[in-house]
Formats: C-alpha cells, sequence, structure tokens
C-alpha cells in the first residue's frame, strides 16, 4: 500500500473515529439519573450515617459513569478495528483486480487480517474528592428525598463531571488515533509483504515452467535430427 493510499485511509480513519465518538458523552449521561437513583437511594441514607451514605452514593455515581464511558470506548475501539480491517480488504481487492489485468494467470491466496490488541480505557474522574462539593445540597435525609435537594444534586453532580468527562474523550480520541494510525502502518505493510510474495512466487513458478518447456523443445528437436540420421 503506497504511502498515499496510507494517508487516505487515515483520513476516513479520522472522520469514522468522529462519527463513533460524536454522541457517547450525550448516550452516557442520558443514562446518567438511572445510575445517580440507583445509588442515592432511602434504603442506603436508612441504614447509613449521613456522611457515609453520602459518599457511598457518590461513589458508586461516579464508577458506575466511569465504567459507562470505558465500555463506551472499547465498542469504539472495536468497530474503529473492523472499518480499518474492511478497508484493509477492499484495498485488497482493488490491487488483485490490478495485478490481474497485468497478468491473467495470476490466482492470490485470499489476505487475512491480524486481530490487534485493543487499548484498555480507565474512564474519567480519577480523584473522587474533587466531587464532594456536591455534599453540600444535602441537609437531612427527609428533606433530601422529599423536597428537591436530590435534584438539585444531581444537577450540580452532572455539572461536576460533564468537563472532566469531555477532556477524558478528547485525551482517549487521540490515543485512538495513534492505535489506529499503527494498526494501518502495521496491515498496509503486512498486505504489501502478501501481495508480493504471492506475485513473486507464482511469477518464478511460470519461469521454470517456460524454462521447461523449452528444456523439453530442444530435447525434441535433438530426437528428431537422430531419428533422421538413423541412429
Amino acid at each position: 500500500m503506497l504511502l498515499f493510499q496510507q494517508q487516505c485511509l487515515k483520513f476516513d480513519v479520522k472522520q469514522e473515529l468522529d462519527e463513533l465518538l460524536y454522541y457517547v458523552l450525550q448516550r452516557v449521561y442520558y443514562r446518567y439519573p438511572d445510575f445517580f437513583r440507583e445509588s442515592y437511594n432511602p434504603s442506603t441514607f436508612a441504614s447509613k450515617q449521613a456522611q457515609v451514605a453520602l459518599k457511598q452514593a457518590l461513589t458508586e455515581t461516579l464508577d458506575a459513569l466511569k465504567f459507562d464511558f470505558s465500555q463506551e470506548l472499547r465498542v469504539t475501539n472495536f468497530r474503529l478495528a473492523q472499518f480499518i480491517q474492511k478497508k484493509i480488504q477492499e484495498r485488497y481487492k482493488e490491487d488483485v483486480r490490478t495485478l490481474k489485468e497485468m497478468n491473467n494467470s495470476f490466482s492470490f491466496i485470499a489476505y487475512e487480517s491480524n486481530e490487534p490488541n485493543l487499548l484498555e480505557f480507565a474512564g474519567p474522574f480519577k480523584q473522587y474528592e474533587k466531587y464532594e462539593s456536591v455534599k453540600s445540597y444535602f441537609k437531612n435525609t427527609k428533606s433530601f428525598f422529599e423536597k428537591n435537594e436530590k435534584e438539585q444534586l444531581r444537577a450540580a453532580l452532572e455539572e461536576l463531571t460533564k468537563p472532566d468527562a469531555e477532556s477524558y474523550l478528547n485525551e482517549e480520541k487521540q490515543n485512538l488515533l495513534s492505535w489506529a494510525n499503527g494498526f494501518i502502518k502495521e496491515e498496509a505493510e503486512r498486505l504489501r509483504e502478501h501481495i508480493s510474495h504471492e506475485a513473486i512466487a507464482q511469477i518464478e513458478t511460470e519461469r521454470l515452467l517456460l524454462q521447461e518447456e523449452s528444456r523439453l523443445s530442444a530435447w525434441k528437436e535433438i530426437y528428431s535430427d537422430l531419428q533422421k540420421a538413423g541412429v
């Protein structure tokens, strides 16, 4: 695969990644109210001291968000790998078609991409202490669940975490691009070697066959001459 073709594929991959990541933040925060509701529930606060319950609920909510972002990025990485493999297969078919136009006797073994090592994603929010300020919305258990305090805390936590989540996605986007470029380079070289090996092997086979035919023709001439001479 030529350098120009690799650059075109890298451009296509960047566009694909932009599309894959475009709605990740929106999807995760669409599920955020469910995470919050499961963590900040009356039974947790009824069985524990308020500060203990608040810390546990905050931890569980952030854990759920982290896991959800990690899962989204794992799926993104997997789909990006599939996209690259598909494009490499398309390139292989184009190269084979071009070579067969040059030599119709060419026959190539199908190319199979390597299964790549995907990235690991830890998720955002490394320091949970940064978000503990939302506890200020809690006055007591009764007012927290019966009045609007719970919803105020939920909105405040979302507002506090969203910028960090967005920064995390931008950082991982660059990591994914770097990973994708490395995978493209690796697959492009493997494809080049595969096609070159197949083509050279077949050319060598044809050359040997031509040599054998030439030798056979020469022996036929000698035999014919001998017969004419009465040997």
